[in-house]
């Protein structure tokens, strides 16, 4: 559950945030895109999707790690919303 007092950081923010963990831990699976939208989740609560485009397929593995650290550096931000991937392929939407 997010606290009321938490900080919204704009889109902006998020993807000079998570561009170049995303860039870096998913190298091998050819990153050249992101998209970010805010969501409300099924309790009501808002949640980031980041719409990953990716070239080639992915490890489940890779893309949890990736999107937790991606969450850390949020928290530290005082972002305390959620994060959800949504890996796409083709045309980079960055």
């Amino acid at each position: 559950m997010v606290a009321h007092a938490t900080t919204f950081l704009d889109q902006k923010t998020i993807i000079e945030i998570a561009w170049p963990i995303l860039t870096a831990r998913l190298e091998e699976f050819g990153v050249n895109g992101l998209l970010v939208e805010e969501e409300i989740d099924f309790d009501g609560e808002p949640i980031l999707r980041l719409n990953v485009v990716v070239d080639r397929p992915y490890t489940a593995r890779a893309m949890m790690d990736a999107r937790d650290a991606i969450r850390v550096q949020l928290l530290k931000r005082d972002d305390q919303r959620s994060v959800y991937f949504r890996p796409m392929s083709g045309q980079p939407v960055k």
